[in-house]
């Protein structure tokens, strides 16, 4: 099975935060866990999106990544008042089974005219 490198973002940010948090995310494990993202570029470079629904949820996640020793970085936004937002967990199939009950993020902006998304975007 591939390896992918899983991002979990909150599902219950304002519409137009989903991706740039996920990005902050991935940069910010990106930064953390060198060796691991340059050998997940070199033999699979995949990506995975999910949601989940809100932080307690994601503190949770973050802490049963901890138990079974899987690498992870979590992104805090500043601008939400240092909520955790997101996480990258590493390409593994621990991380795999850690995230398989959620659900890949599907933007509600896309289905909704430009005139409803925030102006930042």
């Amino acid at each position: 099975m591939t390896a992918r490198l899983i991002t979990v973002v909150r599902a219950d940010l304002p519409i137009g935060a989903h991706t740039p948090q996920a990005m902050h995310a991935m940069r910010t494990f990106v930064r953390a866990h060198p060796t691991i993202e340059a050998e997940h570029d070199k033999t699979s470079g995949v990506f995975a999106v999910l949601s989940i629904a809100n932080q307690g949820e994601l503190l949770l996640l973050m802490n049963r990544a901890s138990d079974y020793n899987i690498a992870y970085s979590e992104f805090v936004e500043p601008d939400l008042d240092n909520a955790v937002t997101a996480a990258t967990f590493e390409p593994s199939a621990a991380a795999r089974w850690l995230t398989r009950h959620l659900q890949t993020l599907r933007l509600a902006a896309v289905a909704q005219s430009p005139d409803s998304l925030p102006r930042h975007i």
